[in-house]
């Protein structure tokens, strides 16, 4: 599905008729073709005997509170400064400010995608915390020459790519890379949470760095503008993964688990 809407946003963009509405339409659709197809899959909607279904449902409830508000406070984080900058600085700004973000985010996959690997393994008892902990230094490492590379390739195909007025954004690009490299040390913590440490674990670090990036944007972006953002970025990562290791040493320990 994901392959579809890159070929019909591609299909748009060739026959001129790419625009604001028409992108996020394809999108919608194809988020709804692929909630339809995942609910058609067998055994999706068998119902079970009511009690069991009814405490299986609370736990899931009861245990899903805090990656929910962690994931909605990191949700937050990462889009609201986008609000912000527009509010204070203008389109321009947060043209400038997207387009030097579109690198380091879209290699995010990368680090998101072992981290369920690795997460996975650990909780099906295939690796160990120690295995899981080398992996994600590992995958951490091979990440950080990924993400120099591509901020020097960036640098040099963002002018090119988008014309002079976005030479500016070259300077971002370096900081929010910086800021990437913070984050995905959170993101190979979040697997070792998920892989070993109790659900209702999961979310504090998203929500406490959350809430703190929230307010240094709120802080730093009226101050300094598109520079205070992605500063903004840099201070608000770093306390987010210092937050995920200092609390999944702490969750990994009270459960006995090294």
């Amino acid at each position: 599905l994901a392959v579809l809407e890159v070929v019909a946003l591609t299909f748009l963009l060739v026959s001129g008729r790419l625009a604001t509405t028409s992108a996020v339409t394809t999108m919608a659709v194809g988020s709804a073709l692929c909630a339809v197809w995942l609910v058609g899959r067998p055994g999706v909607l068998e119902r079970g005997k009511g009690p069991v279904l009814m405490a299986h449902w609370r736990t899931l409830i009861v245990d899903g509170i805090s990656p929910m508000v962690g994931g909605f406070l990191f949700f937050l984080a990462l889009r609201i400064d986008r609000l912000i900058l527009a509010m204070i600085a203008g389109a321009n700004s947060v043209g400038l400010y997207t387009v030097a973000l579109a690198f380091p985010e879209t290699l995010r996959i990368l680090p998101m995608a072992v981290g369920q690997v690795i997460a996975d393994r650990g909780r099906s008892g295939i690796d160990s915390v120690a295995t899981v902990r080398l992996h994600g230094r590992l995958a951490i490492l091979g990440y950080l020459l990924v993400l120099t590379v591509a901020a020097m390739a960036g640098s040099v195909l963002l002018p090119l790519a988008f014309g002079e007025g976005f030479r500016e954004a070259r300077e971002i690009l370096m900081i929010v890379t910086v800021a990437e490299a913070f984050l995905s040390v959170h993101l190979m913590q979040q697997s070792l949470l998920v892989g070993f440490g109790r659900p209702r674990s999961i979310g504090v670090p998203g929500a406490v760095g959350g809430v703190v990036m929230v307010v240094l944007d709120l802080v730093m972006i009226p101050a300094w503008g598109l520079h205070g953002a992605a500063w903004a970025c840099v201070i608000g990562y770093a306390a987010l993964s210092a937050t995920s290791v200092l609390w999944t040493s702490r969750a990994l320990g009270r459960a006995d688990i090294t």
